[in-house]
């Protein structure tokens, strides 16, 4: 069996280094915003942007760091916020909790990200921010998005959960809008061994406001100024492992490339209909996940040959957003190009550790399960 992920393989690479940072930050007796976050935050900030401005706040989900960054940026209930139907559930959740309404802009045929050509349609007089999503890993169209919010005098959040590490212009995607939002869930390219999360801004005073709103509002103990402030803070265990990993990550993501170079070098040689998502040519890639587009009548049973062959795979994701139940209320127009996506992309198994052969097996697999 090849599975579509595998996380023990990481472990055992650095186990040493993660098991040493686990006992540190067990024997220091400070479990809560301690030395461990703030050393993470300092190494976040400097791996994402390197100059004197800017600040990294850690907080204990990806799905917060979203919902902290539309507080932060100052949405409110009856907000409306641009974003895209063809991604995963927290982006939207996260917009709801903070009481502002979803607004699905059409997404590109040919990147799977958002369409700013589609933005100017979904502008009302309540439009107060874009969320763009860095979907499977791939940077979104930042300028045209950024020149666009700027026209219309919206906040940016960047939603980076999926793309740890890639670039636009030279830039590292979280740190070209106001705000980034990053998930260290263990499956993404930096994960914990749990949850955790990371918020990106610029700004001393969202620097500032972030990080009373992760804990309960509060300037010091006892004391809270901000409303709508939570429970949402990385713990230190947490942070002393991403501390430890984000030493491998550029490594990682650089074999994550050379992987998905071959991948798609098999794919091309299979014969079979398969479209791969494009890059811009502005972009660099983190590539999270390995997603093919394939017939929307064949992708299901296509899936369950795959695993009859001993290869697990996934599909992220399969409901555009507005047809979720949760959601449906905020469905206005379907968008006919997140509709065929997620009736017809499949996720083949990607990770830094598949082996060429595991790679040769699985588009053999796909080949012989497309005959």
């Amino acid at each position: 069996m090849i599975p579509f992920l595998d996380l023990q393989r990481q472990y055992l690479e650095i186990k040493d280094e993660i098991d040493a940072a686990v006992a540190r930050a067990m024997g220091s007796g400070w479990y809560i915003l301690g030395r461990e976050c703030e050393a993470f935050e300092h190494s976040f900030k400097e791996y994402l942007f390197d100059r004197e401005e800017g600040y990294a706040i850690g907080v204990n989900s990806g799905t917060d760091a979203l919902k902290l960054s539309l507080l932060a940026a100052g949405i409110r209930p009856g907000d409306e916020v641009i974003t895209v139907a063809n991604t995963a559930i927290p982006t939207v959740t996260a917009i709801c909790s903070v009481g502002a309404i979803p607004i699905f802009c059409g997404v590109d045929p040919f990147t799977w990200l958002m369409d700013p050509k589609r933005m100017e349609s979904c502008v009302t007089g309540k439009t107060k921010a874009v969320l763009p999503v860095h979907l499977y890993g791939a940077a979104c169209e930042m300028g045209e998005i950024l020149s666009f919010a700027r026209e219309y005098r919206l906040a940016v959040i960047e939603d980076v959960a999926q793309a740890l590490g890639a670039e636009y212009n030279g830039k590292k995607c979280g740190t070209i809008g106001d705000l980034g939002a990053f998930s260290f869930y263990p499956s993404k390219n930096l994960g914990a061994c749990g949850d955790g999360g990371a918020i990106f801004t610029r700004s001393s005073e969202k620097r500032d406001l972030l990080v009373k709103l992760r804990n309960y509002g509060q300037s010091s103990r006892y004391k809270a100024e901000v409303p709508n402030g939570e429970n949402s803070r990385l713990d230190e265990v947490q942070a002393a492992i991403l501390s430890v990993k984000l030493q491998h990550l550029d490594r990682w993501n650089g074999k994550r490339r050379d992987i998905a170079a071959y991948y798609r070098a098999g794919l091309e040689r299979s014969g079979r209909s398969i479209i791969l998502q494009k890059e811009h040519e502005r972009a660099k890639s983190a590539i999270h996940l390995l997603v093919i587009k394939v017939n929307a009548s064949l992708r299901d049973e296509l899936s369950k040959k795959m695993m009859e062959k001993g290869v697990q795979t996934l599909i992220h994701y399969p409901v555009p957003i507005y047809r979720q139940p949760a959601f449906q209320s905020y469905k206005r127009h379907p968008d006919p190009i997140a509709e065929d996506l997620c009736s017809s992309i499949l996720s083949l198994p990607f990770h830094q550790y598949l082996e060429t052969d595991e790679i040769d097996h699985v588009v053999d697999s796909l080949k012989q399960s497309m005959a």
